[in-house]
């Protein structure tokens, strides 16, 4: 079973905090991750199959991404069978955990959910939320969005992510949070990935960390105005319904405020604007990129041309070698061939001579074979004789040598049976010695007193 990762709402280079983290937990991550490069394709890190899958989605619901009014909730449109299919492989070819990075998941997320629904894989939400005012003021900025729309757009995306991860295990990310401690805002997360924690992960994301907010650009600070005070006001509410962690009876209220007391009041003239401008910025960059394009075919095409004359000209140059070189190997040839037809007619009989030399050759060497075979046959004869003869004197001395370990062994028990009996003689001499020196003193007081006591008488 692997995890799914969706990853939303992720403005310029933030997201990369996001893959940074999951790719130490050994989720599979799609690009460079650098903490100073901006990038600003929130989409960045995903394949291109996921993008064009999500994108196939809103243009078959016809969604305009900054048109809160025409979102709807896709998980009552019938998609065709090609997109069905489309994300069926995607799915199914995942086969360990995997992040995806793409905010359009927020509102694509139902034409998902009842594929992945069909696989044990375990899917998780990371929804990444600023303050509305910095997206507001970032969509201002870069792409021209009026405030307003900015506002709804925001709350809009807010809401729907809300809605539909709530089935799922997800985790609410305050950005301002994030650089000022990252460990207390992405603790849930962390401990929702702790099996697969890499010892060194905290020293990593620590010295990301501190890159990215060394290199993070502010964003440009626009207040909002007095035309935008309602769509601002709401989007704080969804911003502290998000921080205070509010049940989903109030997102669902506030989804209901939403599309029948804030979008009916505002001017629909404000998307037809915005669209016209940015149609018209957009076939604006498109021409210029094609006119890029042109100038750049024009510039290869010289190129071409060049190359081409060079290679022509190389081309002519190697035809001329050719032929000469041909014309010096067809005169080598016929040289060639009329030294062959002088050394046969020098040659008599070639084959026939050339015959006798390999018979006699071929005698030559069966004989020097069978002398060198007999030769060997000699020598091995030889060798058989030997081996005997070798064998024969080794049991000779073996004989030798028992017969005489066993008279060597005869004259030692001898000798030993000698030794015992010398000592038995010895002993014996040795206890009447000791009789005799016992009893010499008693005789010599014998003989004396016999000696006084005779002559009395």
């Amino acid at each position: 079973m692997a995890r799914i990762g969706i990853l939303t709402h992720a403005p310029r280079s933030t997201h990369t905090v996001y893959q940074l983290i999951l790719r130490l937990y050994q989720f599979n991550t799609n690009g460079a991750i650098e903490p100073h490069t901006l990038v600003d394709d929130p989409c960045h890190g995903t394949p291109d199959t996921v993008i064009r899958v999500n994108q196939a989605i809103y243009q078959h619901a016809n969604l305009k991404w900054f048109d809160s009014a025409s979102h709807a909730q896709l998980s009552s449109i019938t998609l065709p069978d090609e997109l069905n299919h489309d994300i069926h492989n995607i799915v199914r070819q995942i086969t360990s955990n995997t992040l995806f990075v793409d905010p359009r998941f927020c509102y694509t997320w139902p034409a998902w959910q009842h594929i992945t629904a069909q696989t044990n894989d375990e899917v998780f939400f990371v929804l990444p939320y600023h303050h509305p005012h910095d997206n507001v003021a970032l969509l201002h900025y870069a792409d021209g969005l009026p405030r307003t729309l900015g506002y709804l757009l925001w709350a809009s995306y807010m809401l729907a992510a809300e809605r539909f991860s709530r089935d799922y295990s997800r985790f609410w990310i305050d950005h301002a949070l994030l650089q000022q401690d990252w460990h207390v805002a992405c603790q849930p997360l962390l401990s929702y990935l702790q099996p697969d924690a890499p010892h060194d992960a905290t020293t990593v994301i620590d010295e990301y960390m501190h890159a990215y907010t060394q290199h993070t650009i502010p964003q440009p600070d626009v207040a909002p105005d007095e035309s935008s005070s309602s769509a601002y006001t709401f989007a704080l509410q969804v911003y502290a319904a998000i921080n205070n962690h509010a049940s989903a009876a109030e997102f669902d209220q506030l989804q209901h405020t939403l599309e029948h007391e804030i979008i009916p009041t505002i001017d629909h003239h404000l998307y037809t604007r915005f669209a016209h401008v940015y149609t018209h910025n957009t076939l604006a960059s498109t021409a210029y990129i094609a006119l890029l394009q042109d100038s750049h075919t024009q510039e290869l095409r010289a190129v071409h041309d060049d190359y081409r004359a060079q290679l022509d000209e190389l081309y002519e140059h190697l035809n001329q070698n050719a032929a000469t070189i041909h014309e010096q190997l067809t005169k080598r040839i016929h040289e060639l061939h009329d030294l062959h037809e002088q050394k046969l007619k020098e040659l008599d009989n070639p084959a026939e001579k050339r015959s006798k030399e390999l018979i006699a050759k071929n005698t030559q060497l069966i004989q020097t074979l069978q002398l060198r075979t007999q030769r060997i046959q000699d020598l091995k004869h030889a060798l058989e004789q030997q081996k005997e003869s070798f064998a024969h004197h080794i049991n000779t001395i073996s004989n030798d040598i028992s017969s005489e370990r066993t008279y060597y062994q005869q004259t030692i028990d001898n000798l030993t049976a000698q030794i015992t009996w010398q000592q038995d003689v010895i002993a014996q001499q040795q206890t009447q010695l000791h009789h005799v020196r016992f009893f010499l003193p008693v005789m010599t007081i014998l003989q004396r007193l016999f000696a006084r006591i005779r002559p009395n008488e």
